[in-house]
Parts: structure tokens; C-alpha cells; sequence
């Protein structure tokens, strides 16, 4: 509560060193930002922001910061991404189908 104004952002790195991956635009409450694979959505009823990275890869592992800058303060989470080697799709097995075979019987019921 009360931070709804205040630019959110998602970086990467030790703390110290940390690097902005994608932040929110100044006066831009609630709307959606986005930065290449990155993307993030301030929800300022519900007092939330959700990141979004498609595509992962290796590389994006790592320790990620998700950030409110006060102007005199940083709140921040800590979260780690581990992405691990995709498993290998299972290759199509060969699939066999049979003619559907239908019959019609005639109806020895009269409707009169």
C-alpha cells in the first residue's frame, strides 16, 4: 500500500552490480511495459506486479531483483531462476488407422 505511483522494476544481478532487465514507465499506472522478452504489468488495485520472460534460455539463469524504487528506499524480493536443458520432445510414433465401418439397418418400426 502506497507504492502504486512508484516505478517497479526487474533486474539482474548481485545487488551491488545489478543490471535493470525492464521497469516501468513514470506516471504510466497500471499499464503494461515491454522490453524485448521481457514483459511487466503493474496492478495497482491489486497491489502486484507480474514479470513475464518468454522464451527462456541458460543464460537467463541467475538472481533476479523484483524492485520498488521510494526515491529514498529500494523494497526488494530476491528471486532465483534456474533453467535447466529442455527435455527432448518424444518423436511421433507411427499412428495406423482402420476404415470406420458403418451399416445401416432398416427400421421395422412404422410411425403412424
Amino acid at each position: 500500500r502506497g507504492f502504486e505511483t512508484h516505478q517497479k522494476y526487474l533486474s539482474k544481478g548481485i545487488w551491488a552490480y545489478r543490471v535493470d532487465v525492464i521497469k516501468t514507465q513514470q506516471h504510466q499506472h497500471p499499464a503494461w511495459t515491454h522490453k524485448g522478452r521481457y514483459s511487466l504489468y503493474d496492478d495497482t488495485k491489486r497491489r502486484v506486479f507480474t514479470v513475464t520472460i518468454t522464451n527462456l534460455t541458460r543464460e537467463d539463469s541467475g538472481t533476479y531483483w523484483c524492485e520498488i524504487n521510494t526515491g529514498w528506499w529500494y523494497h526488494k524480493t530476491e528471486v532465483r531462476i534456474t533453467v535447466d536443458r529442455a527435455p527432448t520432445p518424444p518423436k511421433p510414433s507411427s499412428v495406423t488407422s482402420r476404415p470406420l465401418l458403418s451399416m445401416t439397418h432398416p427400421s421395422t418400426n412404422t410411425i403412424a
